[in-house]
């Protein structure tokens, strides 16, 4: 027996032992909530993955601004492209318009520059350039001066240039009427007709390098390695509403390869692995011209001058929202608002759409033909 322990000593110390039990218990709990709340982190995720998916703070699309007074049309699913300051619009009456990445000034003209009469059919950009192409047949290259100034004028082609990618060192065009885009390890190119093939332009010398589809193959988007120009695989073309063999642009990143019918009666979109080339799903949306992927949300403008938003991490994909930018702005003509355009980026959240800006009864200053958007909680 201990000296000097009375009852009362030993009932305290007893109470004291039972608190530490308890604190220690909670503390192990804790730790061990917080183990396993990191290991159900996925390990790959883009930036906004990590909005929850409750449909209460799903991001929705919301139209920020109608942009009229700007007098040119984008036909083609690569006329809008935008870095971390500025907006750039490729249009079919041969205007490049420089718009400012600003929302509080709405966006507002900076340049239009004028170097061609010729249909301007695609624009995209790196950290030093802008590269347009024309059905002129000529690659220009500006440098991102301010204002823009021309540093350069290619001829590629004598029957004009459609498509145009930008992949590490070097610039790649589609010739006649060719669809073609490029990741960092393939080309991707559809050719409606002989003579359609694509080029590689290294930057340093912009002088043709690589020939892409040199053997002609209709009714197909064939894949090439980019860096040797082999064959490697075929995906067909996707059909219309009437089940017709159907042409139309290839959007890829490193998720998906995405495939739709641009102009009338596209019947959806097609969704294919861009590693394997397997297919995954396809979305049934009419007259889909032009997407862009951003995290888990697939980003689809149509014909009928609708954007619409879908989950594709889901199989089949969910339509989250749509807006109709005919209804939203007035202008209800058949004709009056197309999207064969899109942009988008991480930099801010905003969604940048090119319309074919009416026909000649609707078309005019009045008629926006450049739209904003966002996905905003």
């Amino acid at each position: 027996m201990l000296t000097g322990f009375t009852p009362k000593g030993e009932a305290a110390m007893k109470t004291t032992l039972r608190q530490l039990a308890i604190a220690f218990s909670v503390l192990s709990l804790l730790l061990f909530c917080s183990a396993t709340q990191a290991s159900d982190e996925p390990e790959d995720q883009d930036a906004d993955d990590a909005i929850a998916i409750d449909a209460a703070v799903k991001p929705h699309l919301r139209l920020v601004s109608a942009r009229d007074g700007i007098e040119g049309g984008f036909l083609g699913s690569q006329a809008v492209y935008a870095d971390e300051r500025r907006i750039y619009l490729a249009s079919f009456n041969g205007r490049l318009f420089v718009l400012a990445r600003n929302r509080s000034t709405n966006f507002p003209v900076l340049q239009v520059i004028e170097d061609t009469r010729f249909s301007l059919t695609a624009v995209r950009g790196d950290r030093k350039n802008i590269y347009t192409t024309s059905s002129d047949g000529n690659l220009r290259v500006y440098r991102k001066t301010f204002p823009l100034r021309l540093i350069k004028t290619v001829p590629l082609s004598t029957y004009g240039l459609r498509s145009l990618a930008i992949e590490g060192n070097a610039v790649y065009v589609g010739k006649g009427q060719s669809h073609l885009n490029a990741d960092r390890q393939h080309v991707y190119l559809a050719e409606l007709n002989h003579g359609d093939v694509g080029l590689e332009v290294p930057k340093r010398t912009l002088s043709p390098g690589l020939v892409y589809g040199e053997v002609f193959e209709p009714n197909v988007t064939v894949i090439f390695d980019r860096a040797t120009g082999d064959r490697l695989f075929t995906i067909p073309n996707p059909t219309d509403i009437f089940g017709r063999v159907g042409f139309g642009p290839a959007y890829v990143d490193s998720r998906i390869l995405a495939f739709t019918v641009a102009g009338c009666c596209g019947a959806g979109v097609m969704i294919y692995d861009p590693r394997t080339f397997a297919f995954i799903q396809n979305i049934p949306l009419a007259n889909a011209n032009t997407v862009e992927r951003r995290s888990r949300w697939l980003i689809a403008g149509t014909e009928s001058g609708q954007v619409y938003q879908y989950d594709v991490r889901q199989k089949p994909a969910v339509s989250i929202s749509s807006v109709n930018l005919r209804q939203l702005t007035g202008h209800n003509g058949s004709e009056d608002i197309e999207i064969r355009a899109l942009w988008t980026d991480h930099r801010d959240g905003l969604i940048f759409a090119g319309s074919s800006w009416g026909n000649d009864q609707s078309r005019g200053p009045d008629l926006p033909s450049f739209f904003v958007l966002e996905l905003a909680k």
